[in-house]
């Protein structure tokens, strides 16, 4: 259950705008920082999802990997720590700047979040690229990986079109029965 650095297991458009954030920090920011995860696969959200659930530990995350998606998993989030003087991971460190930082270099920032306050958390908002909600549903309905880097096979896009269908009309079903 190790944590992914790799950036090149990210979807492109948030490395890119990740490694100008990095840039900022590494100018603005008055120490130093490392990058503690990006992608994550659907086994290691769960894992992090056990913690203060069905394990010891706080809790670290609101995704469970399946019902609801990280934008971890999608290759759209990056989590950071600060370093202190002995190399240590530490997270006190200047979390204002570290933030004004995310967003000049227009990424959402973790600490920003009314429901799950996330000093630590940037992420890219993929609607810009991706297909939204259904992508999330296709991601927790095990239709693609979740990998934005992988192409989506034919089969894939078939079940995509057929499971979004098949949505839509579940939702009509709802509210006709809403109605009566």
């Amino acid at each position: 259950q190790d944590a992914d650095r790799d950036l090149s297991h990210l979807e492109p458009k948030f490395a890119d705008r990740l490694k100008r954030f990095t840039d900022l920090l590494d100018v603005d920011l008055p120490h130093e920082y490392i990058l503690t995860e990006g992608y994550r696969s659907t086994e290691r959200q769960k894992y992090l999802y056990e913690s203060g659930r069905s394990r010891p530990g706080m809790i670290v995350t609101k995704a469970d990997g399946v019902r609801r998606v990280s934008r971890h998993q999608l290759g759209l989030a990056a989590d950071f720590a600060f370093l202190d003087k002995n190399g240590k991971v530490t997270y006190e460190g200047s979390w204002d700047i570290f933030g004004a930082l995310a967003r000049k270099a227009r990424l959402k920032w973790g600490g920003d979040n009314v429901d799950f306050y996330d000093r630590p958390h940037v992420e890219y908002d993929s609607r810009a690229s991706l297909a939204g909600k259904e992508w999330y549903w296709a991601v927790a309905n095990g239709i693609t990986n979740g990998n934005p880097n992988d192409l989506v096979t034919r089969g894939e896009a078939v079940k995509l079109l057929f499971a979004t269908a098949h949505m839509i009309y579940k939702e009509i079903d709802r509210r006709i029965e809403a109605k009566k």
